[in-house]
């Protein structure tokens, strides 16, 4: 875990770089050689830092499931989050049985008010959600003054 978090700190440290560069470069040098190699640089940076972030969930949502471990490491954690399934015209139907009008058009927000009753035609399931701190400085190497 130590290793992804090390990974995704220099990835995100990178991305930031890049997209300083870019930002520098853009007004004077908006058609140059150098604008479109910040811009490579930086989209490039996007896809690591996207898929350094992609093995870090991957592996801390492993992880939790092997362990039930919510705290995976100082920069990890796992948060368990509520995902609501329905189908709108089921709980529009509903809402008219209930007179609850405002319901008429499905209002996620609102739906979630109502899931305790039971008639309410919506499954509710918890889901594992990988939790990273925006700041991974500290995982840099020490030596790493990119």
């Amino acid at each position: 875990m130590q290793d992804l978090v090390k990974q995704l700190a220099q990835a995100r440290q990178t991305l930031t770089h890049a997209k300083e560069q870019k930002q520098a470069l853009l007004a004077a040098f908006m058609e140059s050689d150098e604008m479109v190699q910040a811009a490579q640089a930086a989209t490039l940076a996007e896809m690591a830092e996207r898929v350094a972030r992609g093995d870090l969930d991957t592996a801390a949502l492993l992880e939790f499931e092997d362990s039930g471990n919510k705290k995976l490491h100082p920069a990890v954690s796992i948060a368990m989050v509520k995902e609501y399934d329905y189908q709108e015209p089921d709980v529009i139907n509903w809402a008219i049985e209930h007179n609850i009008a405002f319901l008429l058009k499905v209002n996620r927000p609102a739906v979630k008010k109502f899931v305790d009753d039971p008639t309410l035609p919506v499954t509710v399931t918890e889901v594992a959600s990988t939790r990273i701190k925006t700041d991974l400085s500290e995982y840099l190497p020490e030596d790493n003054d990119d």
